[in-house]
């Protein structure tokens, strides 16, 4: 069901992505490049870079170089965190639990993007517990995976990837998912495929009073953004949203569950079936959908954006 789903990121056709990269942040400039590439180019989708583990060749928090050779057999759960990352330090102690009431030890990996003193006192328990630490400074690894939050963990089995969750919620159900991995007994997602140019389609969602509200009557051009009252990146989101709003371009905040107490400016519709998330194939939280005044998706956006303001500036006036 996609409640269980709604963490996971597979391999995926975007129209277009603006990220945070795991490696660096792109540059307004970049930001504007790729719109300016869609917008005149006949490229109309791009796709995860990999659905494969990538090669690469990293040094160990333990100390010596770790290749992908190591990984091409057999179930292994990536972890990829960073620093000062409340999210990042609650999915290390679940890792700890799991290390410490199972022995399925072996099939993590942690991966870093530096190597400080920070980062080896944050995960020198994994350390004591022989988890593997890599670091990946460059985004070998990151990087063709599209990692564009931490936390972010990604399953693999035989070297394919299964599924990528980002920023996940419920720790029950990726154990769940985890262990029906390592069991063989965990089918890989299907790929989602969304195409620049597509009318978004008529979809119901509710208004707070329980209103039916059909998506071909909200303003247009107009930001949809997908998100939900727990997840962290969506309360990060909704101030990014509330200005936007306020220099006068349409949003609507679509929470995926039955009762909001969020409280913020931006228009806030439901989805409390999850029957929306399901049609439109979601996998991630927050996710956004730029439409145009035709109603036709132009932009879509996993995760958030330090120049979201910006980006959202660029597009609005280019329709």
């Amino acid at each position: 069901m996609m409640r269980k789903k709604l963490t996971i990121v597979s391999v995926i056709g975007l129209t277009l992505i603006v990220a945070i990269s795991f490696s660096s942040r792109i540059t307004l400039y970049e930001v504007y490049s790729m719109i300016d590439r869609l917008l005149n180019s006949d490229q109309r989708s791009l796709t995860r870079v990999s659905a494969l583990l990538p090669s690469f060749s990293l040094k160990s928090l333990q100390g010596g170089v770790i290749s992908d050779h190591h990984f091409r057999t057999g179930a292994y759960v990536f972890i990829f965190v960073v620093s000062d990352c409340k999210a990042c330090d609650n999915i290390i102690q679940w890792l700890l639990n799991i290390v410490h009431q199972t022995k399925l030890g072996k099939h993590f990996v942690v991966v870093v993007k530096e190597d400080s003193q920070k980062i080896r006192e944050m995960l020198q328990p994994l350390v004591e517990q022989e988890i593997l630490v890599l670091i990946d400074p460059e985004g070998v690894l990151a990087y063709p995976l599209l990692v564009e939050l931490a936390p972010t963990v990604a399953l693999f089995n035989d070297s394919i990837l299964f599924r990528v969750y980002t920023n996940p919620g419920n720790l029950i159900n990726l154990y769940e998912d985890i262990d029906r991995l390592i069991q063989g007994k965990l089918q890989p997602d299907s790929p989602l495929s969304l195409t620049a140019g597509e009318p978004f389609p008529d979809l119901v969602f509710q208004d707070l009073e329980g209103r039916a509200i059909y998506s071909s009557n909200l303003s247009k051009p107009s930001l949809l953004a997908f998100g939900d009252d727990d997840c962290i990146a969506t309360q990060m989101l909704v101030p990014q949203l509330e200005a936007l709003l306020n220099i006068g371009i349409s949003i609507y905040l679509i929470l995926l569950n039955r009762d909001s107490s969020l409280q913020t400016s931006v228009p806030v519709l439901l989805d409390p079936t999850l029957r929306v998330a399901d049609q439109l194939g979601l996998s991630a939280l927050p996710t956004l959908v730029w439409i145009n005044s035709e109603g036709v998706i132009t932009w879509i956006q996993i995760g958030t954006h330090s120049e979201l303001l910006k980006v959202g500036q660029i597009i609005n006036s280019s329709y």
